[in-house]
């Protein structure tokens, strides 16, 4: 650093730091410092309010570098939480860029002994039009964790904000919604608070790059569009669905439909999670599978086609009914550059082939 790279008033700010940690160094050791040199540590301290000593020897060198886990800290958990609600609120807020993470961190940490005064801050943020996406954030990850999401309650709260806080925090929201899928009743007032955010986390979704090479499955599963796909599934893992028994209107089939269908590249993610379950759509609705699902694994006019292989190759399991309408696009498979499909996915594919050919033959002797 040289000295035309500081302003003027950076430039004072450190002279005056240097005369203060003079001073109170002085006064620290018993020595008695005259009356002037006084007025100037009180001008100085008054000036500068957050000159504080720090701990140990570190305010003898110009710089300090050390390795700890997490971010700094002003305030413990408790004392955190011991504040009125308006008063932790705005020092979550607070442009701090020392501490405002390591509140936020300290925050999210809290909620297993204090989600009910994080339910409350959250109360506190919407009813006084507080933008505090931040917030929401550390507490929607500590529920999630916790493993108490307290769904009808924030829900709620969610449902009636704008769109700011799912192009801000697509991914805290998705992931608790994640968590608290299947807790929620079947065709309730909370499940269609479900609904609904789901939808607004799609509509101000945005398209994920992807290269040639990307680990589709690792990307699908840790991305917002990926995460609250997963979560749809749970809704229909929770209602227990028969064999044949269709997809559930309006809602389900809505979603799934949407995720299908969409035109903007958002839910290609999606996609690739619904294509994971490609069975189980073909087991619970067959109509719906062959007309919206089963044309996504066709290379000769999908671009994603490689992705959606990709995702039923996860875990791939083949029977001999759905086998029949997907064996066309299967056959394509071995005529593929290689670069389409990575190696352990077409392997795991020619391995569950296998297996299936010999189960058959086995059973026809």
């Amino acid at each position: 650093m040289y000295r035309n790279d500081l302003t003027d008033k950076k430039w004072q700010e450190r002279y005056d730091r240097d005369i203060w940690h003079l001073l109170v160094k002085l006064n620290n050791f018993g020595r008695n410092i005259p009356d002037n040199a006084q007025s100037i540590l009180d001008s100085i301290q008054k000036k500068h309010e957050s000159l504080v000593l720090k701990e140990g020897v570190r305010d003898e060198f110009t710089h300090w570098s050390e390795s700890h886990i997490g971010h700094d800290l002003d305030i413990t958990v408790d004392e955190l939480f011991d504040l009125a609600i308006p008063e932790l609120a705005n020092k979550l807020l607070e442009d701090n860029r020392e501490f405002q993470e390591g509140r936020l961190d300290a925050f999210r940490a809290g909620v297993k002994n204090h989600s009910e005064i994080v339910l409350q801050v959250l109360h506190y943020s919407n009813d006084n039009n507080i933008i505090a996406y931040k917030v929401w954030h550390a507490a929607l990850v500590g529920l999630a964790d916790l493993g108490r999401t307290f769904w009808s309650e924030v829900s709620s709260l969610l449902a009636g904000m704008g769109d700011g806080i799912y192009s801000e925090e697509p991914w805290a929201v998705a992931w608790w919604m994640r968590k608290a899928a299947k807790d929620i009743e079947p065709f309730s007032k909370d499940e269609a608070y479900f609904w609904l955010i789901a939808n607004k986390l799609i509509d101000n979704a945005t398209i994920e790059k992807l290269d040639d090479d990307s680990d589709i499955i690792n990307v699908a599963i840790n991305r917002p569009v990926g995460i609250i796909t997963e979560a749809v599934i749970e809704r229909f893992t929770q209602c227990k669905l028969e064999a044949d028994q269709g997809i559930p209107e309006p809602e389900y089939l809505s979603m799934v439909t949407r995720i299908m269908t969409e035109d903007k590249g958002v839910c290609l993610l999606g996609r690739v999670i619904l294509s994971s379950r490609l069975q189980y759509f073909y087991a619970i609705d067959r109509e719906w599978t062959i007309s919206y699902l089963l044309p996504k694994f066709n290379f000769a006019n999908n671009a994603e086609a490689k992705y959606i292989w990709q995702g039923y190759l996860w875990a791939p399991r083949i029977t001999a009914d759905w086998a029949r309408e997907l064996r066309d696009y299967m056959l394509m498979i071995y005529q593929i550059s290689t670069k389409a499909i990575c190696i352990s996915c077409l392997f795991s594919f020619v391995l569950s082939t296998l297996i299936y050919i010999l189960l058959v033959h086995s059973e026809k002797q």
